[in-house]
């Protein structure tokens, strides 16, 4: 490991300074960090070390921040589709759509598609998942052919156990027996049993 020169421990101070001033400044952040990288391969690991809550995600994040890489708003948005479109490496053309554009999405009225364009503030987590795919934004056709696959997938299987619940797709028809044996999948936690008997559902 290179030994940390004077001028390498003042951009550690002014990088901290910037993540945790009264303004954080997440483009200068990702500035400094890339001068710092450029100087010494083993930054992450000394920052790691050096500032306390740092994490290796936010660390590449603000890399790509630094380098013109990534929308510093999309950072700082703490919605699911923000962090989607993060995590799934969107071109910038793409994040700017998200920060100060809108973005088409396909909505479902009736059994027929409707194409909608969303404010980043205004998708939900069905939107953003329909909408931003691994490395960019998804079209209408994109999206439909999604939606599509879900509906023949919806018809092949005709329950889902989730947890302590069960969702049923589609027109499903299930036979006494049938239900039954889906009930006893369903066996209940020892800790929900006596938290009904505690509350009068079960007597025992």
């Amino acid at each position: 490991m290179k030994a940390i020169t004077k001028t390498y421990q003042a951009k550690i101070e002014a990088f901290n300074d910037a993540l945790n001033g009264a303004r954080v400044n997440l483009l200068d952040a990702g500035k400094i960090l890339c001068e710092m990288l450029d100087e010494n391969e083993d930054t992450f690991e000394i920052l790691l070390r050096e500032i306390r809550g740092v994490r290796l995600s936010m660390l590449e994040a603000l890399e790509r921040v630094g380098r013109g890489e990534l929308e510093p708003l999309l950072l700082t948005d703490i919605s699911y589709a923000a962090q989607r479109a993060v995590s799934n490496y969107l071109p910038k053309e793409d994040q700017k759509k998200l920060v100060s554009g809108t973005v088409k999405v396909v909505v479902e009225n009736d059994n027929n598609y409707e194409v909608v364009e969303k404010r980043l503030d205004e998708m939900h987590v069905r939107d953003a998942k329909l909408a931003i795919g691994p490395g960019a934004l998804r079209t209408p056709e994109e999206q439909i052919e999604i939606l599509e696959e879900q509906k023949k997938l919806e018809k092949k299987v005709r329950y889902r156990i989730l947890g302590d619940k069960i969702r049923f797709y589609a027109t499903t028809e299930l036979t006494w027996s049938e239900l039954t044996d889906i009930c006893m999948k369903l066996k209940p936690k020892a800790g929900d049993i006596e938290s009904a008997i505690k509350k009068g559902q079960i007597v025992d």
